[in-house]
């Protein structure tokens, strides 16, 4: 096969820039952006929800009126939305992320963290570990694809 002038340092530099991008991933992927985050609280209605890998729940502020969409990251509370629906709801959440809820006094849910630089560990604990595999897996794949390019380069200029 006889590929265009270019073509393979071309594709062998996009290699190499995809598998630098994925280095640097790996370097500085490290906040979730719950350190140095306030805990907030709110009392309101629940009034919809959203399953699947990451449920959402979404609250009416009783205060302000406003919606309020919280998941379900870091806490546990299997059948919230079932009991709490159209009933007065007290939550505290961070950064968008349910931590406790209690309807009528009685806690449904609890927090599996109690700060923003403690949530921050325990959810970059369970997915730092995913995100960085995959990273380096990309990273493993660039640098081979770049090296074997090289290779069928310097093939190709020798005439093989």
């Amino acid at each position: 096969m006889q590929w265009p002038k270019g073509g393979i340092e071309q594709i062998r530099l996009t290699f190499g820039a995809l598998g630098v991008v994925a280095l640097i991933l790996l370097i500085f992927v490290d906040s979730y952006g719950y350190r140095g985050a306030d805990i907030e609280f709110i009392r309101g209605r629940a009034v919809h929800f959203i399953g699947g890998k990451v449920p959402v729940i979404t609250v009416r502020d009783s205060e302000s009126g406003r919606y309020k969409q919280l998941d379900f990251r870091l806490t546990r509370a299997p059948g919230l939305f079932r009991e709490a629906k159209g009933k007065e709801i007290e939550l505290s959440f961070i950064n968008g992320s349910l931590l406790d809820c209690s309807v009528d006094g009685v806690k449904l849910c609890s927090a599996r963290c109690s700060s923003g630089g403690e949530c921050e560990e325990q959810y970059e604990s369970r997915k730092s570990k995913k995100v960085r595999f995959l990273v380096f897996m990309f990273f493993s794949f660039s640098a081979f694809a770049h090296l074997m390019l090289i290779w069928k380069s310097w093939k190709l200029r020798r005439g093989h």
